[in-house]
């Protein structure tokens, strides 16, 4: 990643599929690769905060 000053660091992307009956949710996050632990059970706790209530048409 490069951000607009000229800064550049490696990053991560994780995808999580989540599938409701004919429709497919992705919840996509992005992070530096040098996130510590701290930081990882963060982004952890904040997709499994995540409530996905779809009905079927």
């Amino acid at each position: 990643m490069v951000l607009a000053d000229g800064q550049s660091f490696p990053s991560c992307t994780e995808i999580w599929i989540v599938p409701r009956g004919k429709i497919l949710f992705m919840i996509t996050i992005n992070r530096r690769q040098d996130t510590g632990a701290e930081d990882l059970q963060e982004i952890k706790s904040i997709v499994s905060s995540i409530k996905i209530e779809h009905k079927e048409q």
